[in-house]
């Protein structure tokens, strides 16, 4: 019975281990065959010396003289009791064992689930916030990134700010103060080109005309004045 129940716990055991307990039990099983088959041997052996010795003591009555052969039967029968008692008792503490080596196994299972768990929470919570069920990490999420530089910008305005307050009276203040104000405040567009203005008296040097050489005429930047000739 307890050969067949360290059996049944050796079928919940890995591989490996099954192995190496199951040569561990067969030999047991060899040894404890093999004296169970001396002792009924013995015991056999045992009976049919003991019905003789009733005949043979009723045939001759007198005093009984212990047969050195009997004595030798029961001395081995004994042994073979004590062995089989071993057997047994190392079957039990093998089955023990077993046990305990099963339950240690299925703690270490327990927890490396649990480990498994807590780290599929830990990817459900980073989809989440990354937007993308499926797992992808090739393209990150930009609410994500903007919601990290949004914090990282706030520390170093919290840095920048502290900086500020111990240091106002310094050349440096102003410098982190520049930089502060130009965080918190927004860009602001470019103007727009505005229209491009004629400077009428370049213009004309531009073509090779000499204003001065002409004292009749008053050119500026945007008119000219005085009589014109039209030569050649």
């Amino acid at each position: 019975q307890r050969l067949r129940k360290a059996q049944g716990q050796l079928d919940s055991q890995p591989e490996d281990q099954r192995e190496r307990l199951l040569q561990g039990v067969q030999e047991m099983r060899e040894q404890l065959d093999v004296a169970q088959r001396a002792y009924e041997d013995l015991e056999f052996q045992q009976l049919e010396r003991e019905s003789r010795q009733e005949e043979e003591d009723r045939d001759s009555p007198g005093p009984q003289v212990p047969d050195p052969k009997v004595q030798e039967l029961q001395a081995s029968m004994a042994q073979h009791r004590h062995r089989i008692r071993v057997l047994e008792e190392q079957l039990k503490s093998l089955g023990e064992q077993m046990a305990a080596e099963s339950r240690g196994l299925s703690r270490k299972k327990e927890e490396a689930l649990q480990a498994l768990s807590q780290e599929r929470s830990r990817l459900l919570e980073l989809n989440c916030l990354q937007g993308t069920p499926g797992g992808d990490f090739s393209e990150p999420n930009p609410a994500l990134t903007k919601l990290l530089f949004t914090q990282k910008t706030d520390r170093q305005l919290l840095v920048l700010q502290d900086a500020v307050a111990h240091s106002a009276a310094t050349p440096t203040s102003s410098c982190l103060f520049s930089v502060h104000s130009s965080l918190q405040a927004p860009p602001t567009p470019p103007h727009p080109p505005g229209p491009r203005i004629l400077d009428l008296r370049q213009h004309l040097e531009g073509w090779g005309h000499n204003p001065e050489n002409c004292p009749h005429v008053q050119v500026s930047g945007c008119c000219c004045r005085g009589p014109l000739v039209k030569m050649g």
